[in-house]
């Protein structure tokens, strides 16, 4: 799969017992913008890629929602992700991801230290059928935002590459 972004902008910290123990997970509810740099593929060109996006935490504190628009030259697309706290620092979720010329749906799990998560995901193009794996990392930021960075290996040549870079600031 060439033409992906995953949507998962979520930051979580390490090993709540439930998430609405966490005062990051909480300190990420809110309305973000981001700013960053997209790939479509591996020889792609960087485009620079703009979001707003909102984090919403579920009354019980276990669950972020996420749900915004990204847009970049040539395209703008929904986001929407939900990430789900299992305790013992391991998290899992799903949500809708964008690319230029396909759409994605993708189911990840991940781990969380204090200021930092990573997590795998399983992409498939709704349109062509195709799969695709991505590796992401959030960091928190000393600011207060925090950075998501995605790497996709791409299915034809196997090489990794950096599908997006962006970086969320508090509106």
């Amino acid at each position: 799969m060439r033409s992906v972004l995953i949507s998962v902008v979520i930051a979580l910290c390490a090993s709540p017992s439930l998430a609405g123990d966490d005062p990051l997970l909480a300190r990420l509810a809110g309305d973000w913008i981001g700013r960053g740099l997209f790939r479509q593929s591996p020889e792609a060109t960087p485009e620079h890629i703009y979001c707003r996006i909102t984090n919403s935490l579920s009354e019980d504190g276990t669950t972020l929602t996420q749900k915004g628009r990204c847009a970049f030259a040539s395209h703008t697309a929904a986001v929407e992700s939900t990430l789900a706290a299992h305790g013992s620092g391991r998290y899992a979720g799903s949500g809708g991801g964008l690319g230029v010329a396909s759409r994605a749906q993708a189911t990840f799990d991940g781990t969380g230290t204090t200021n930092r998560l990573s997590f795998s995901a399983e992409l498939t193009d709704t349109h062509s059928e195709e799969s695709a794996n991505a590796t992401a990392t959030v960091e928190l930021l000393a600011d207060g935002g925090y950075r998501l960075k995605a790497l996709v290996t791409d299915k034809d040549t196997g090489e990794t590459y950096t599908a997006s870079e962006v970086v969320f600031a508090a509106q």
